[in-house]
Order: structure tokens, then sequence, then C-alpha cells
């Protein structure tokens, strides 16, 4: 039994890891309404299209994280993000 579909936000900065993510969440019968590659990028699609969910990369190139974005987007905009990433170390984690 599937889930209500969800409008969702990728956020990754490696073009074919997000084209794979946009495919995953269509197969799975959600929206993706856009795709982002830098946090300020993600901020701004985030306060014109209202997504339902982000999923967000950890390691994005520019001078914002993942994980500030992320913050920023639960504190303004109340959403949900789901952290993605292909980092294992325990920094990161």
């Amino acid at each position: 039994m599937k889930g209500t579909p969800a409008r969702v936000l990728v956020v990754e900065d490696e073009q074919i890891v997000a084209m794979d993510l946009e495919q995953c969440c269509h197969d799975l019968g959600h929206t993706v309404v856009g795709s982002a590659s830098t946090a300020d990028e993600a901020l701004v699609f985030v306060k014109e299209h209202d997504p339902e969910l982000v999923l967000m990369d950890i390691n994005l190139r520019g001078t914002i994280s993942g994980i500030d974005a992320a913050a920023t987007i639960r504190e303004r905009f109340h959403k949900p993000v789901i952290f993605i990433t292909a980092y294992d170390d325990e920094t990161t984690i």
C-alpha cells in the first residue's frame, strides 16, 4: 500500500545523483517540484514553490552547508528535511 504522494524538492550538487533521486521519487509516486544544487537555491525554491518534503545533501557547493540550509528551512518554512550524503565518517554522522 502506497502512502500519500508528496511534492519533493531535491537538493544535490552532483547532477547524476540528483537525477537518480528524482527518478526514485517518481517511481515511488511522488512529484518532484524541482531540484537545487546549492543551499541558496534551495532556500529560494522552498519560498517560491512550497514543497512538502526536502531531500537535502549535507555537503553542498557554496558557502552554506546542507545542514545549515535544513535548519533554516525547518525554522522559516516548517518543512521536513531528510538528509542524504555519501559520507559516513564520524564527523558527518
